[in-house]
């Protein structure tokens, strides 16, 4: 990956922008809105990328760390209740920014 600010994907109608709060911004281009906000380093975001299908966004820190994303948040989300044997914690609602109580990892 070459380090960049910012990256838009293959179709050009997401921009993806780094940011000193540790977090990393998908933007919807035509409407300038944000989709998706990308949290978890610990220092300021100094590199991101979009994968050629537009599946993954990697991003690397100031300190050195670099974190493969899943772009779509269902798919991530997806992926964590794969891993868990319960439901989520209020906690990781925020996190992934769910405002309702329904179940949202189905029952093993």
């Amino acid at each position: 990956m070459t380090r960049s600010e910012r990256a838009f994907s293959p179709n050009g109608k997401y921009r993806l922008t780094s940011g000193r709060d540790g977090t990393a911004r998908l933007w919807n281009v035509e409407t300038g809105e944000e989709i998706r906000r990308f949290t978890g380093h610990t220092a300021e975001v100094r590199g991101v990328a979009v994968s050629t299908d537009s599946k993954y966004i990697v991003t690397t820190s100031f300190h050195g760390s670099a974190w493969l994303w899943l772009t779509d948040i269902r798919n991530t989300i997806g992926a964590v209740c794969a891993l868990l044997t319960r439901d989520l914690t209020s906690e990781e609602r925020v996190q992934f920014d769910i405002s309702n109580q329904d179940p949202t990892c189905p029952t093993k």
